[in-house]
C-alpha cells in the first residue's frame, strides 16, 4: 500500500522542504498523510477545474508546482474561488501536496531539466541557496551549449522542447550563443547579477520594460520565456520521478491546466 506520507518522502527526497523560500507555501496544504494513494494528478497549477479533474480521474492524491494559500483563508464557503477549490478537494477527500520554489532550487529539479532539454552543460547555479559537500542548489543555472547556435536556432528550439508558438525576444538573431542562463517561471530577478558577466543569453520569464532594455544595452540577448509555457514542464518532472519510484503507481496529468494567457 503506498501512502501520501510514502509519496512525500521521496518528493522531498528531490526537493527537500529547506530549499523554499521564506514566502512559500510548499509540502502537504490538503489532506491526510496516511491516506492511501492508488492514483495521483500532476499539475503546474490547482483550482477547481483541476479538483474536479481528479475527481473524474479518480485520483486520490494532486501534486501541483505552484501551490495554493500564500495568504490566510478565513471561511470556507463557496464565495471565492480559492474556497470553492479547498471544499471540492475536502468534500472528495483529495490530498494536495506542492514542490515550488524547493523544486526550483534542487539538483535534478524543473531547473535541471530546462538546461537538460536546451543542451546546456557544465552548470552552475544562479542564485545559491544551499551548499555542501560540493553540492550547490539554488535558482536558476548557467552553462554552455553543447554546440554554439544562432539566436534565431535557439528560439526555434526553445519552442519546439517547450511546445509553444511565440516568445518575446531582445538581441540580433544571427549573434552566436555560447554561455547561456535560465531560470523557469519568474526568474527575471536574476538579470542584474547576469549583467557583464560572460552570459550570451538569458532566458526567464516576467520581465518589465526596463528589465529588457538594461540587457539590451548590455549585450544580454533575451528569451522571454512566459511564466506557463517554462514550468509546465514540472508535469513531465513529477510524472517521470513518481513512475520511476512507485512501479504500480498511476500517475496522469492534468488536462485542465492550461494557460490563462492568449496571445493574437
Amino acid at each position: 500500500m503506498i501512502t501520501v506520507n510514502d509519496i512525500i518522502k521521496r518528493i522531498e527526497e528531490l526537493a527537500p522542504l529547506s530549499l523554499s523560500a521564506d514566502f512559500d507555501n510548499t509540502g502537504l496544504l490538503v489532506g491526510r498523510g496516511e491516506r492511501q494513494v492508488k492514483k495521483v494528478l500532476v499539475t503546474l497549477d490547482v483550482d477547481e477545474k483541476v479538483c474536479l479533474e481528479a475527481v473524474k480521474e479518480g485520483a486520490d492524491l494532486i501534486i501541483s508546482h505552484h501551490p495554493v494559500m500564500f495568504h490566510a483563508v478565513k471561511r470556507l464557503t463557496e464565495n471565492t474561488p480559492m474556497e470553492r477549490l479547498l471544499r471540492c478537494l475536502i468534500s472528495n477527500d483529495i490530498a494536495l501536496y506542492s514542490a515550488h520554489t524547493n523544486l526550483d532550487c534542487a539538483k535534478g529539479g524543473i531547473n535541471d531539466l530546462m538546461a537538460e532539454k536546451l543542451g546546456i552543460t557544465d552548470t552552475t547555479v544562479i542564485e545559491e541557496v544551499y551548499s555542501q559537500k560540493g553540492i550547490s542548489e539554488g535558482f536558476g543555472r548557467k552553462g554552455v551549449l553543447k554546440e554554439p547556435m544562432t539566436l534565431k536556432e535557439l528560439i526555434s528550439l526553445y519552442k519546439r522542447e517547450f511546445d509553444v508558438e511565440t516568445v518575446r525576444y531582445v538581441g540580433d538573431e544571427d549573434r552566436i550563443i555560447k554561455t547561456v542562463a535560465v531560470n523557469t517561471g519568474g526568474g527575471a530577478f536574476a538579470l542584474d547579477s547576469l549583467i557583464g558577466t560572460d552570459t550570451d543569453l538569458f532566458i526567464s520569464g516576467d520581465f518589465k520594460y526596463n528589465q529588457l532594455r538594461d540587457a539590451y544595452e548590455n549585450n544580454l540577448c533575451i528569451i522571454e520565456a512566459f511564466h506557463y509555457d517554462s514550468e509546465k514542464i514540472s508535469m513531465e518532472l513529477f510524472y517521470d520521478y513518481l513512475k520511476n519510484n512507485f512501479e504500480t503507481l498511476d500517475v496522469v496529468k492534468s488536462k485542465e491546466n492550461i494557460s490563462v494567457i492568449k496571445y493574437c
